[in-house]
């Protein structure tokens, strides 16, 4: 990994989609804000990161 720093003017790579074996296509979670139990399960409210070409 290059330091950053160093190279002050060159924009670091965005990490591509992750696609699922199924062809889906995932999004990135930026944070978990709630969770809520329901039945024997949870839900989560989350903040999702976004990226123009996938979300």
């Amino acid at each position: 990994m290059v330091n950053a720093s160093l190279f002050p003017d060159r924009e670091q790579p965005r990490p591509g989609p992750v696609v699922t074996p199924d062809g889906q296509q995932e999004c990135l979670i930026d944070k978990i804000i709630d969770e809520k139990r329901v039945g024997r399960g949870r839900r989560y409210l989350v903040r999702w990161v976004y990226i123009h070409s996938i979300c």
